[in-house]
C-alpha cells in the first residue's frame, strides 16, 4: 500500500508485554484516590515606592481607551477601573485591576477560585532588625478567600486606592527587594536554605537576621496582628501549618520602579555577596552580569525562594514568584530586564513574566492568568519525541510533539487523547530555552500544574466558536483562559485541555468518515493483505459482536462516525452529538483516544533541502495513527492514515460501551459486570528501520509497534 508516496510496513506481530496478573499497573497512579489539594497560599507584594502615586506615571482614560481600540473587553475594563475619573495614578490602577480580577474570579463568582490571599507593602517607616533600609511589611495575613476575607481585602484596597498620595501607603523611593523578600521568606515560615532544604534539615539560628519566622523588619502600626502568634508582634504565624502543607505557595511582586541595591551587598567581592544572603549559608553567583552599580540580588532571592524549604511541615515547600512590570512611561530597561529574571529562575518560568506598558487590558489579564494558574489542577499526563533534521545525525528539528491522555474520572475505559506540537523559544535576557505554543508565548505552567498553560495554543489548533458548549460538561470542560478573546468553548487556545485543538480537531474536521483512511489487514497467520477497515472485512463474530447491524454500527464507530456513544441510558440509547450533525458527516468528538504508553515516532521524508515530517503513534482509540507533522503547511496536523490489527477487533465493542470498567485499586469487584484491567492497543514503543535510495533520502520505513 502506498499512502502520501511514501511505503511503509507494520510488523504486526510486534511485541508483546506480558504482566502477572496479580501485579499493579502503571496507570493505577493517574486514578487511585489520593489527597484533595489544599487551597494555594498568595502573597501580593506590592511595589507602593514613590513612582506608584507618581504624577509622570499616571494613566489617562482617554490615552488607555485609544490603546483598547474597537476591543469590547478592554473597553468594558475602562469603564470598570476609571469609573467617572479622567485620570489615575499607576498604583491606584493596580489596585483597581487586582479588585476587578479577584470580583471576578472569586469573590462575586458562582464557582469561585479556592485561594489564600495576602498582601505584603513596602513599610511606611524605615528601618530593620540591624539597619535602617526600607523592608516590607505584611498588610493582609494570608488567609482563605471566603465572604467575610473577600469583604476585607476588597475593603483595604479601596481604603489604600482612597490614600494613594498618603505617607501611610507611599514610601520613599530609596528601596530595594532583597529585605521584603526576605521578610515573605521569613513570614512563609523561614526553615532552610536549599542546601539544607534538600538535606531535609532546618537552619540555625533562629533570630530576626537568620533563620526562622522571628521578624526583620520594625513594627508597622499598619501591619496585620493576625499575621503573628501574638499581640507583641514578634514572631509570623507561617500560613503553611499541619493541614494546608499540600497547598503550594506563591509571591506576586507588581513592580513599579528600579530598585535600590540591596543592603549589606558587596559589589566587589567576585562574585558579589550579600548580609542576608550570607547569613542564611547563601552564596549564589550573580545570575547575569552588569555593572556593579547596578547589581540587584531581587532574582537571586526568588530563586533562593524557589529551591529552599520555607516550613517545618512535612514535604518541601518552595514559594513560586510571578512579576509584573507595570510601567505606564519611560520603562526602565534594566528593571525589565531584572523582573523577567526573577520570575524566570522563581520557579514559574518565562510565562511567569507579563509586561503591560501602560495597557490595562494587559494588566488586567496578567492578574487573570495568574490566578487561574496558581488555582489550576494538573489531570493530565504527556509524552514527547523530537523529529530530527534531514540527513544529520543527532540534530533536532525544532518541533516537539506530545501525545496526551486524560483518564476517565469514574474508571471507564474511553480516555480521551490527542497529539500536539510544540516549539522551543529563546529568551534572550537569561539566555534559555523554554518550550513555546505556536505563538512563542511559554507554553509550561511550571509553578503549579507542570503541564500545558490554559492559554497556550499548539500547533494546528483554530478558533472553532462555541464547538464544545453543547457537549457534555462531564465529558471536555470548557476552557479556563479568560483572556484569549475567543469562547471558552472553542478549540482555541487548547491549552491544559487535551481533546481540544490539535490533531483530534483535525481529525473532526475530515468532512466524511467515509474519507478518512483507516486499514485493517487479512490473512489466517501472517496478515498478508492490506484493506479497508469496513464492514466486509470481518464478521460479526471476529469483532466479537452478536449481529451484522451491530458490527456495521461499531465499524463506523471506531471509523469516527456519530453512532453514539456507551454507556446507554435506561433506555437503552446512546450519546450523540449535534456536532457533527448529520450520521456521516464530520466526526464525533470524542473520536481520538488517549496517548498512555506510546511515545511519538517522528521520520522525517524530506529531500535533503525541505522537510517532511510524519508522525507515528498508537492510541486507545485501537489506531496506529500517521498524522503529517509539519507546522504550517497545507495538511499540516491531519491524519495521512491509521491502522487497526486484527488482534484487537474484540475489544472495540468495551470502548463503545463504556461500561465494564477498569478494575483499579478502590474499585468494587462486586460491581456486575466485574471490573477488568484496561485493555491496550499499539500502547508501547515503536520502533523503525528506514530505507533509503541513492540520494540519501527515505525510501522505505518498516515500523515495529509494541502491542502493551
Amino acid at each position: 500500500m502506498k499512502l502520501k508516496t511514501k511505503q511503509f510496513a507494520i510488523a504486526a506481530a510486534s511485541l508483546y508485554l506480558m504482566s502477572g496478573a496479580a501485579l499493579a499497573e502503571d496507570i493505577d497512579l493517574y486514578v487511585s484516590g489520593g489527597a484533595t489539594a489544599n487551597a494555594p497560599n498568595v502573597l501580593l507584594f506590592l511595589d507602593n515606592t514613590s513612582n506608584w502615586s507618581a504624577n509622570s506615571q499616571k494613566w489617562t482614560k482617554a490615552g488607555v481607551l485609544a490603546k483598547c481600540g474597537s476591543n469590547a473587553t478592554c473597553q468594558s475594563y475602562v469603564t470598570q477601573v476609571f469609573g467617572s475619573d479622567t485620570d489615575l495614578k499607576q498604583g491606584q490602577v493596580e489596585l483597581r485591576a487586582i479588585k476587578l480580577v479577584l470580583n471576578e474570579l472569586v469573590c462575586n463568582s458562582a464557582t469561585p477560585l479556592k485561594v489564600n490571599v495576602g498582601l505584603m507593602l513596602f513599610s511606611n517607616t524605615n528601618g530593620t532588625a540591624e539597619a535602617n533600609n526600607t523592608g516590607g511589611y505584611i498588610r493582609r495575613a494570608i488567609k482563605l478567600l471566603d465572604t467575610t476575607q473577600c469583604s476585607a481585602l476588597i475593603g483595604d484596597l479601596d481604603l489604600i486606592d482612597s490614600k494613594i498620595n498618603d505617607p501611610d501607603f507611599k514610601t520613599s523611593s530609596s528601596a530595594d527587594y532583597g529585605a521584603p523578600l526576605y521578610e515573605a521568606f521569613k513570614y512563609y515560615g523561614g526553615y532552610a536554605n536549599p542546601t539544607q532544604a534538600q538535606q531535609g534539615l532546618g537552619g540555625t539560628p533562629t533570630d530576626g537576621t537568620h533563620f526562622g519566622t522571628a521578624r526583620y523588619v520594625n513594627t508597622n502600626a499598619f501591619e496585620d496582628v493576625n499575621a503573628f502568634t501574638g499581640a507583641a508582634k514578634t514572631n509570623y504565624r507561617s500560613p503553611i501549618s499541619a493541614t494546608n502543607s499540600c497547598g503550594k505557595n506563591y509571591l506576586i511582586l507588581v513592580g513599579n520602579t528600579w530598585p535600590n541595591q540591596e543592603y549589606g551587598t558587596n559589589q566587589n567581592a567576585n562574585p558579589p555577596t550579600n548580609t542576608l544572603m550570607t547569613r542564611l549559608g547563601y552564596s549564589p553567583a550573580q545570575i547575569y552580569l552588569t555593572s556593579k552599580s547596578d547589581i540587584r540580588f531581587g532574582d537571586e532571592w526568588t530563586r533562593f525562594l524557589a529551591s529552599t524549604d520555607v516550613s517545618s511541615q512535612s514535604g518541601q515547600q518552595p514559594v513560586f514568584s510571578y512579576t509584573l512590570n507595570v510601567y505606564n512611561a519611560s520603562a526602565n530597561a534594566a528593571q525589565t530586564t531584572l523582573l523577567r529574571s526573577m520570575a524566570n529562575v522563581g520557579g514559574t518560568g518565562a510565562g511567569g513574566y507579563f509586561e503591560v506598558g501602560g495597557d490595562l487590558k494587559k494588566l488586567v489579564d496578567a492578574f487573570k492568568d495568574i490566578f487561574t494558574q496558581i488555582a489550576a489542577v494538573n489531570s493530565v499526563f504527556a509524552s514527547a519525541s523530537l523529529p530530527a533534521s534531514v540527513n544529520t545525525q543527532g540534530t533536532y528539528l525544532n518541533q516537539v510533539f506530545i501525545g496526551m491522555f486524560r483518564p476517565d474520572g469514574d474508571a471507564r475505559p474511553r480516555w480521551a487523547g490527542n497529539l500536539k506540537q510544540y516549539q522551543f523559544s529563546y529568551n534572550t535576557t537569561t539566555q534559555s530555552l523554554f518550550l513555546s505554543d505556536a505563538a512563542g508565548s511559554a507554553a509550561v505552567d511550571n509553578a503549579n500544574t507542570g503541564f500545558i498553560k490554559a492559554c497556550a495554543r499548539s500547533f494546528w489548533t483554530t478558533d472553532t466558536g462555541t464547538y464544545w458548549q453543547d457537549i457534555p460538561p462531564n465529558q471536555t470542560p470548557a476552557g479556563t483562559c479568560l483572556t484569549s478573546g475567543t469562547s471558552v468553548y472553542s478549540d482555541s487556545p487548547d491549552g491544559n485541555l487535551v481533546e481540544k485543538g490539535a490533531t483530534a480537531e483535525k481529525l473532526r474536521q475530515i468532512s466524511d468518515v467515509a474519507n478518512r483512511i483507516v486499514k485493517t489487514c487479512t490473512g489466517t497467520t501472517d496478515c498478508s493483505s492490506i484493506v479497508d477497515f469496513n464492514t466486509s472485512a470481518m464478521t460479526p463474530t471476529e469483532l466479537g459482536v452478536a449481529s451484522a447491524a451491530a458490527r456495521d454500527t461499531l465499524v463506523s464507530w471506531v471509523r469516527g462516525q456519530n453512532a453514539g456513544d456507551g454507556p446507554p441510558d435506561g433506555t437503552g440509547a446512546y450519546q450523540t452529538y449535534n456536532k457533527p450533525t448529520t450520521a456521516t458527516g464530520g466526526l464525533r468528538p470524542t473520536v481520538h483516544g488517549d496517548v498512555v504508553h506510546s511515545r511519538p515516532l517522528v521520520i522525517n521524508y524530506g529531500n535533503g533541502t525541505t522537510n517532511d515530517i510524519v508522525v507515528f503513534y498508537g492510541a486507545g482509540d485501537g489506531l496506529l495513527h500517521a498524522v503529517d507533522g509539519n507546522q504550517t503547511t497545507s495538511g499540516a496536523g491531519q491524519e495521512l492514515w491509521s491502522f487497526i490489527a486484527p488482534e484487537f477487533w474484540t475489544r472495540l465493542s468495551r470502548l463503545r460501551e463504556d461500561i465494564l470498567l477498569i478494575a483499579f485499586p478502590g474499585v468494587s469487584t462486586t460491581i456486575t459486570p466485574t471490573p477488568t484491567k484496561k485493555d491496550y492497543f499499539f500502547d508501547g514503543g515503536i520502533g523503525a528501520y528506514q530505507e533509503r535510495n541513492s540520494s540519501g533520502n527515505v525510501s522505505k520505513v518498516y515500523l515495529y509497534p509494541i502491542v502493551a
